[in-house]
């Protein structure tokens, strides 16, 4: 991942690898931390690195459910 301390919208969803308007939606839902600064909505990065990571921890643990589920 890149250096830069702060990401914008557009860059989360092209790291991410979805839309723009996902990345929005993220936000709204408190999904994903943001700040604003000036009029720009801006994303730190190690909000991006702990959203990925909260990602694959649920992943895991519905993964984990699913075995526990099987005969």
């Amino acid at each position: 991942m890149e250096n830069a301390l702060l990401l914008s919208p557009q860059r989360c969803a092209e790291l991410l690898g979805v839309g723009r308007s996902f990345v929005y939606v993220l936000l709204a839902k408190g999904q994903l931390e943001s700040i604003k600064l000036g009029k720009r909505r801006l994303i730190p990065r190690a909000a991006l690195e702990a959203f990925i990571a909260a990602q694959r921890e649920l992943q895991a643990a519905a993964a984990e459910e699913t075995q526990s589920d099987l005969p």
